[in-house]
């Protein structure tokens, strides 16, 4: 009905059957059946039939205001969901920087997003981020969850699971690894106390029966690497963070024959009932490719010794 009563307001404008379709791009007789077929709907006749010029019945007054009305409140509508949309195009997004640095180390990263969205990239810890998507700060986060570590009001989505190993100085490789057949990991370089990566860590090296002696913490994997690499202990860091040290031969991976591989999950993080933004499922996508690569190239290396 809305559309017939669209051609309905060309003809009351145009003031004839002749004009009004030549506006609309239709046939006089296509225009005549489309308003016979209102008046039908309507129960009414709109037009005093004969008439020359145009002339209106009171119904058909009635029926041209209402839908001069609903012409203005579609315009309005339209205008409020451009406006929504101009708005939305500014999209927040925050990532651990190991994420970051997989993303950002692609050839293409968040390939087409710059037609989406003009995009703030902030990079802090997993903690700092779920406070941020809590307080509005941030639209999106891509971070360390655990169930029990996220807060009401948040939605949490497995995005892709991020490989760690366990290293340290090709000096220290040998001892190291003799104090793990024993159980024991010396001078372990951890993640900070409230990091839910410490936890994760801890859980899976006593899973395999291994009990590290922490004697230095931190947020940044950064640092832990500046003093793994200065042989001050051993750590488990982002497989992306040692990889070049541990082609050249300067870091060894520790463990049986094939190493220690630890998962973090990483998930997308945004407050329950936000609007979608078409381009964070550019970014997601980005993240999961990144890992998955990541992780198959850590699994062979692990493989191959």
């Amino acid at each position: 009905m809305e559309d017939r009563l669209r051609k309905f307001t060309a003809l009351v404008d145009t003031g004839s059957f002749t004009k009004a379709a030549r506006e609309l791009h239709l046939s006089q007789p296509a225009l005549s059946a489309s308003i016979a077929k209102l008046e039908r709907e309507l129960h009414a006749e709109l037009l005093v039939h004969g008439s020359r010029p145009l002339e209106l019945t009171d119904a058909g007054r009635l029926a041209y205001e209402t839908a001069q009305q609903l012409s203005s409140q579609t315009k309005s509508l339209t205008e409020q969901l451009a406006a929504l949309e101009r708005k939305r195009k500014n999209l927040s997004i925050g990532m651990i920087d190991s994420v970051a640095n997989a993303v950002f180390s692609s050839e293409n990263p968040l390939h087409g997003l710059d037609g989406q969205a003009d995009v703030s990239i902030v990079v802090n810890n997993s903690r700092f981020l779920l406070e941020a998507v809590a307080k509005g700060e941030l639209d999106l986060a891509l971070a360390v969850t655990r169930s029990r570590t996220i807060p009401d009001g948040i939605a949490a989505y497995f995005v892709a699971n991020e490989p760690l190993v366990l290293v340290c100085h090709t000096e220290l490789a040998p001892a190291m690894n003799r104090a793990l057949s024993r159980g024991k990991l010396p001078h372990f370089i951890a993640y900070d106390q409230l990091s839910a990566t410490r936890r994760l860590v801890a859980e899976a090296l006593r899973e395999r029966g291994v009990t590290p002696h922490v004697h230095f913490s931190s947020t940044s994997p950064e640092v832990m690497l500046r003093l793994v690499m200065l042989r001050r202990g051993a750590s488990v860091l982002p497989y992306l963070l040692v990889r070049e040290a541990l082609s050249n031969g300067t870091l060894s991976l520790l463990g049986a024959t094939d190493g220690i591989l630890i998962y973090r999950r990483i998930s997308s993080i945004n407050k329950h009932g936000q609007p979608p933004h078409t381009a964070a499922d550019s970014v997601r996508y980005a993240v999961r490719q990144a890992l998955q690569a990541l992780d198959a190239e850590a699994s062979a290396r692990l493989r191959t010794g």
